[in-house]
């Protein structure tokens, strides 16, 4: 993470993604919406490890949720990890082929 990113370090290398009894539900959310295991980012046995990058690669799409949600004066959630990765790891920039508008 760089100096611009507004997540703290609470320690154990855990990032203040809300409150304690929140961070199991949230990374719920996040291995739903990408439909992915705990492993995908974490090291089995080792869910303190950064040795996974793709843990890293969270953490920035975190922080650019945030941020795009930080510009709605409503407070609301409007874009998620599910908005775009919709249970996927790599969330679609197209159309499927064949998908014309009528």
């Amino acid at each position: 993470m760089d100096e611009n990113t507004t997540v703290l370090y609470v320690g154990d290398n855990l990032y203040n993604y809300g409150l304690p009894d929140e961070v199991m539900p949230t990374m719920h959310a996040f291995r739903i919406a990408l439909g992915e295991k705990c492993s995908f980012c974490h090291v089995d046995g080792d869910f303190a490890s950064d040795a996974n990058p793709h843990k890293e690669i969270a953490r920035k799409m975190i922080v650019l949720a945030r941020d795009i949600n930080a510009k709605f004066p409503d407070g609301k959630t409007h874009v998620s990890c599910y908005t775009c990765h919709r249970g996927n790891e790599h969330p679609a920039t197209a159309p499927p082929e064949g998908d014309a508008a009528n």
